[in-house]
Order: structure tokens, then C-alpha cells, then sequence
């Protein structure tokens, strides 16, 4: 699946016609205006944030370990090994565990 656009970058491509009550269509321009956002981005904005959560988990993960790449490249620190990832995965699980999140 290619990686769906930011909201914010320019787009070009296929115009998509939605139809809402007059109410509804009044509404969400209201909410839009109260968050500075036009329609159309907003719109776009929650495309992209649905289709983000059709993603596999291995899709999920790879844009973490790209994310996290960045940020360690950025940092200028050594990057984790594996033994390091694990760890940090055990962690969690265990205070997801004793927080009664998961068995």
C-alpha cells in the first residue's frame, strides 16, 4: 500500500463529492473553523488517519522503525541492537500487565 499524503501537502488528483444534510455539512464546517482547518483537509485528514489503521501490524511497525530511525539519526546516538528492542518490548509488557491491561 503506498503511504497515504499528509493532509498539509498539496495535492493533486481525484475530486471525491460527498453529500451531508445542509445540519451535518453546517456542523462540521463549524467544528473545521473552531480547529482552523478547511473541510477538504479535514476530510483528507481522517482518510488518511482510517486508512492508517487498516495497516498490518507489520506495516504498523515498519513505519515505527522508520520513525525511529530518523530520530536516531537526528539524535546522534548509537543505535539500539535487538537485545535492546527486546528489552524495551519486555518492559512494556510487563507494565501492561501489572496496570491489568492484558493477561
Amino acid at each position: 500500500m503506498p503511504a497515504p499524503t499528509t493532509p498539509t501537502q498539496a495535492i493533486s488528483g481525484e475530486v471525491m463529492r460527498v453529500v451531508l444534510s445542509p445540519n451535518l455539512k453546517s456542523q462540521f464546517h463549524d467544528r473545521c473553523a473552531e480547529q482552523g482547518q478547511k473541510m477538504s483537509e479535514r476530510m483528507r485528514q481522517l482518510i488518511v488517519q482510517d486508512l492508517a489503521q487498516a495497516k498490518t501490524p507489520a506495516d504498523k511497525l515498519a513505519d515505527i522503525l522508520e520513525s525511529a530511525s530518523i530520530k536516531n539519526k537526528a539524535s546522534c546516538l548509537p543505535e539500539p541492537t535487538i537485545d535492546d528492542i527486546d528489552a524495551f518490548i519486555e518492559s512494556v509488557r510487563d507494565e501492561r500487565i501489572k496496570a491489568g491491561l492484558v493477561s
